[in-house]
C-alpha cells in the first residue's frame, strides 16, 4: 500500500492519533493539524501508552473501559461498541484493572480500530509499550 493511500495515523506514525497540545513527546518531529508525526511508530505507541498511564495515575483510570471512553470522542453507543469489541478481541474483561501484558492487546486492537489494520509486528508494539510503561 503507498503512503499516500495509508490513514494518516499510520502515515504519521502516530496510529492512535496523539495530540500535540503543547508536549514533547519522545520522537516527535512535527505537528499537523493538531497532531504529533513522529519519526518511528514505536514512539507513537509508546506516547499512546505514556497517555494511559497518566490516566491510570492521575484518574485512577485503569479498565479497559474506562481507558476507551476517556480516549474516545465518540457519543455513548459508540463508546460502547468500541469497548466492548476491543474487550471481546483482546479477551480482557471490561472492568477489571489491566495488567501491563494486557496493554499490549489494548494497544493492538486499537491500532486495527483507529486505522482499519494493524500493521505493527508483536515485538514492535510490546517495544512500544515498554517503553511507554517504563520511560
Amino acid at each position: 500500500m503507498s503512503i499516500k493511500n495509508e490513514t494518516t495515523g499510520l502515515r504519521y506514525k502516530n496510529p492512535l492519533y496523539i495530540r500535540a497540545r503543547g508536549m514533547h513527546w519522545k520522537g516527535a518531529i512535527s505537528e499537523i493539524d493538531g497532531l504529533v508525526v513522529f519519526d518511528h511508530a514505536v514512539n507513537g505507541i509508546r506516547a499512546a501508552v505514556r497517555v494511559m498511564c497518566a490516566y491510570r495515575d492521575n484518574y485512577g483510570i485503569n479498565t479497559i473501559e474506562g481507558i476507551i471512553a476517556k480516549w474516545s470522542f465518540s457519543n455513548a453507543q459508540d463508546i460502547f461498541s468500541y469497548v466492548d469489541n476491543l474487550a471481546q478481541l483482546a479477551d480482557i474483561d471490561l472492568a477489571t484493572p489491566l495488567k501491563q501484558e494486557q496493554y499490549i492487546l489494548l494497544i493492538t486492537d486499537m491500532i486495527f480500530r483507529e486505522n482499519g489494520r494493524q500493521p505493527y509486528s508483536a515485538e514492535y508494539i510490546k517495544l512500544g509499550v515498554e517503553q511507554g510503561y517504563y520511560q
